[in-house]
């Protein structure tokens, strides 16, 4: 019961080769895990952790994510309600697979779980704007309308600490004078609040911690 079959998720979707490590024998169950310190204000976790509110966690299945997603569920310990989203844009083969292998974990630790696929293509031409953009504006789109919808205390995401010294470092490109610390403050579309709780983990401390334990993941897209 705990396994992922070949038939639900590709073995070339995981991060290890699948003579090591076959899907098939993959337990979620058998993972041990320790919370690492991540950046969710006192005044959030406090509120999440005491019943007072779900947190919406935007997970692709992908290594930041699932990393995220595991962390936050040993965290909360059934206390504080997850509600996972899947985003789906349909821009890769492999897409629906993705969906399926997160609904699959949820599934598993009774996570409740919404999948929505978003018109990336059709809004990229429609409104004359990148493909990466229009992902980028939909994502956060959707994810603040299901976080109003649940009334979530706040939408968490994957993003890492490389992520951020890539933005800024392409922000300073382009001669803006805010810093790093600016980057890692809490975000609002509108009035809901997005928060990236590994913004002091690195992108490294998060591959390394899911080889050694043995955590099953998506490989990330070129």
């Amino acid at each position: 019961s705990c396994s992922v079959s070949n038939n639900d998720v590709s073995a070339s979707l995981y991060s290890k080769p699948a003579s090591k490590h076959p899907p098939q024998i993959i337990c979620f169950d058998d993972v041990k895990m320790e919370p690492f310190d991540l950046q969710i204000p006192s005044r959030v976790f406090n509120h999440w952790i005491n019943e007072k509110g779900p947190i919406v966690v935007a997970v692709s299945g992908g290594p930041d994510s699932m990393f995220l997603l595991h962390q936050l569920r040993i965290i909360s310990k059934n206390k504080g309600k997850l509600i996972v989203v899947h985003l789906n844009h349909g821009l890769h083969a492999t897409a629906d697979q993705d969906a399926k292998y997160v609904r699959r974990y949820c599934d598993q630790y009774g996570i409740h779980y919404i999948e929505r696929g978003i018109p990336v293509l059709f809004y990229s031409k429609k409104m004359g704007k990148s493909v990466e953009l229009s992902g980028r504006i939909l994502r956060r789109a959707f994810l603040a309308h299901f976080s109003r919808l649940y009334r979530a205390i706040c939408v968490v995401t994957g993003h890492h600490l490389d992520d951020h010294v890539e933005t800024f470092l392409m922000q300073l490109l382009r001669g803006a004078k805010s810093g790093l610390g600016r980057i890692l403050d809490p975000s609002y579309y509108g009035d809901v609040m997005f928060l990236q709780p590994l913004s002091t983990v690195s992108k490294d401390t998060i591959l390394s911690f899911l080889d050694d334990q043995n955590i099953p993941h998506l490989l990330p897209y070129k």
